[in-house]
């Protein structure tokens, strides 16, 4: 979308976590950038397919996210 978004993370043994994310904040319509920051700060874990897409395991099962 529109705004910039950064941060840190650590990724071990397959567990990840994300921390202080930030964004710059300009007006974004039809953005989908606080689900995509959401869904950061909710991952536990992550894994590649075999087509090198990563997927992102959020908290309490609550379902996965992929990037192609």
């Amino acid at each position: 979308a529109c705004n910039s978004v950064g941060g840190s993370y650590v990724a071990k043994d397959g567990d990840i976590t994300f921390s202080e994310i930030f964004s710059t904040r300009m007006f974004c319509e039809g953005s989908q950038e606080s689900a995509f920051t959401g869904a950061l700060e909710e991952s536990t874990g992550y894994h590649f397919t075999s087509k090198g897409e990563l997927i992102l395991d959020l908290k309490l099962d609550s379902g996965t996210v992929t990037f192609k």
